[in-house]
């Protein structure tokens, strides 16, 4: 059972963690300074998430046909992560609602 506590936690660090990505992917223009793709690095070929933080730059600058372009999961991206919070707030009620004691 999910208690209250690890629930509130859970969702704290995913808050900050967020804002941290969002922020250093503002802040540099979607351009990390010595990073590169693990897999772009050995095999020289471009995983599905190449270019994702750019894409998200590129979101949050209101450059919707660039970020599209820069890499097509950014259209899902969205839906994906509002579908997973929508998933754990309501497997959360849904717990506290049925796994209630009576007395």
């Amino acid at each position: 059972m999910v208690s209250k506590r690890n629930f509130v936690t859970s969702i704290t660090i995913g808050g900050i963690l967020l804002s941290i990505w969002i922020y250093v992917a503002y802040y540099f223009n979607g351009h990390f300074p010595y990073f590169m793709c693990p897999l772009k690095y050995m095999l020289g070929i471009s995983c599905p998430f190449c270019g994702m933080t750019r894409a998200c730059a590129l979101l949050m600058h209101s450059h919707f046909t660039e970020a599209s372009q820069m890499n097509a999961l950014i259209v899902i991206l969205p839906i994906v992560a509002l579908a997973f919070i929508l998933s754990k707030v309501i497997g959360f009620w849904k717990k506290r609602i049925f796994c209630q004691k009576t007395v």
